[in-house]
């Protein structure tokens, strides 16, 4: 079944430059334009894009099921986040670790998944989960086979860390023992580093996550620790890339400080998570060889603003205070040097429909202008993941959508407080205003928890228009 969707502007993002042939900012005296989207839901592809006189034309004679959004809504692809910990939700997490089953933390994961799909999320990146065992490659799984509706979801099972570092339970004294000693995979020398990455792949991690430098939110329990401090030495950094490189498995290293950002860059890591401090020679090495920087400037702002109830995360936000100008100004020159972004959100167990903020605080703390924040959470994103068939609006790629209320190059906040439809792989899975609740349209509404099965993009769904358009 094809639909037309019709609204007032739609935002490609095909590139991070806004493509005029489909959006203009609108006043009150031009709110009649209209742009459409053809989609077919049973392939869940994107047909054609419709100009106003396009449309003019084919409404008359047309077979298409036509859903009309009201005056003044536009029309995006999918969010993708590219960091997020779903199986994470409370503040003081290492403790939580060690109270929670890995079943436990899987059906948390899958919740906190469903709330972000909700959100306009349509696709995640894992950044390592404090599990003993691999829950969100199990959530991905069951999504991808359509037992579950879900946003799709790439990434690791856990983060590689050092003893003592971010990964490693730090606030046991020395003579006390836990069967399982770390929310992450402790990996001391070469041979325990190949060992981490071989166990990741073997279980179904398709990225690699290895924490470079020390970390904001558990410098708690590690008082002599710094974010800026490097953990790993180049030998083990190299032969974690290397490794990874040979299973076709890119590597995101999270990095704080200026020297563990030029090391993981320059060791050929795809992503640099967080990149709070990187100064003139990490965004050298950034263009050089590539590398993107994926920021996550909602989580502190989260936390300064919300406070930590547990006080697990009391000093995390003392250094964040102390420290975000300096923050903000880093990211604000590798974004004017042409450093490559994506968005991340370092989502840990919030309410999801806050995610989007992330959106606003690239451009505001970021130095962003809006249609740069948004191509970091749609187009570019997509390219960090390599994943060609998301992220942008065009023939043939797969129509993961959302609808807002209002222009969000006017107002960037409108992505998360403007949300009124999503659509994941054709399958409609929010519609606030009822505007698609048609019996023949694929439906299933994750606030009402209905459950209608996923489809995953195969061959043997797609029709010959498809194909033609692939």
């Amino acid at each position: 079944m094809k639909v037309l969707l019709v609204v007032s502007n739609i935002i490609t993002a095909v590139t991070s430059e806004v493509d005029t042939s489909y959006y203009q900012q609108i006043s009150g005296d031009d709110c009649h334009r209209r742009v459409g989207l053809e989609v077919d839901l049973e392939c869940g592809i994107i047909h054609r894009l419709y100009t106003q006189s396009e449309i003019d034309l084919l409404l008359p004679n047309s077979s298409l099921t036509v859903i009309n959004f009201p005056p003044g809504y536009c029309l995006l692809p999918g969010y993708i986040d590219c960091h997020v910990h779903l199986t994470i939700p409370t503040d003081n997490y290492q403790m939580q670790f060690l109270q929670t089953s890995s079943a436990s933390n899987a059906l948390t994961g899958l919740k906190n998944a469903q709330g972000l799909l909700h959100a306009g999320f349509t696709t995640l990146r894992s950044a390592g989960d404090a599990d003993l065992f691999f829950p969100t490659v199990a959530i991905a799984k069951s999504i991808d086979r359509g037992e579950h509706v879900g946003p799709r979801i790439v990434g690791a099972g856990h983060y590689i860390s050092v003893t003592g570092g971010g990964g490693d339970i730090n606030s046991i004294a020395p003579d006390k023992c836990l069967c399982c000693p770390s929310d992450g995979l402790i990996a001391d020398g070469k041979d325990a580093m190949l060992a981490a990455v071989r166990k990741e792949i073997k279980f179904g991690s398709d990225w690699i996550k290895i924490l470079v430098t020390g970390a904001f939110m558990t410098s708690s329990t590690n008082a002599k620790d710094s974010p800026e401090n490097t953990h790993f030495s180049i030998d083990e950094l190299e032969i974690c890339v290397q490794e990874a490189k040979r299973r076709r498995v890119p590597v995101m290293a999270h990095a704080h400080g200026a020297d563990g950002i030029i090391m993981a860059a320059q060791s050929g890591v795809r992503s640099i998570e967080h990149a709070s401090f990187i100064d003139q020679n990490g965004i050298n090495a950034c263009l050089k060889m590539g590398t993107w920087i994926v920021p996550t400037f909602l989580v502190g702002s989260y936390f300064e603003v919300n406070g930590s109830d547990s006080g697990a995360q009391d000093r995390m936000i003392e250094i964040q205070r102390r420290t975000n100008s300096r923050y903000y100004e880093c990211i604000s020159n590798a974004v004017k040097a042409g450093v490559k972004v994506a968005l991340g959100s370092d989502f840990v167990g919030w309410d999801p429909a806050i995610t989007a903020r992330e959106f606003r605080h690239m451009v505001e703390l970021g130095s962003m202008t809006n249609m740069q924040s948004i191509y970091a959470g749609t187009g570019s994103a997509a390219d960090l993941l390599e994943m060609d068939k998301v992220g942008r609006i065009a023939p043939g790629k797969i129509a993961d959508l959302v609808i807002v209320r209002g222009d969000p190059l006017v107002d960037i906040s409108i992505l998360e407080s403007g949300v009124e439809f999503v659509m994941k792989g054709g399958l409609i899975v929010r519609d606030d205003l009822s505007i698609a609740n048609d019996s023949s349209l694929r439906f299933m509404n994750i606030s009402r928890q209905w459950y209608r099965p996923n489809y995953k993009l195969e061959e043997t769904n797609i029709c010959g228009d498809c194909v033609e358009q692939i």
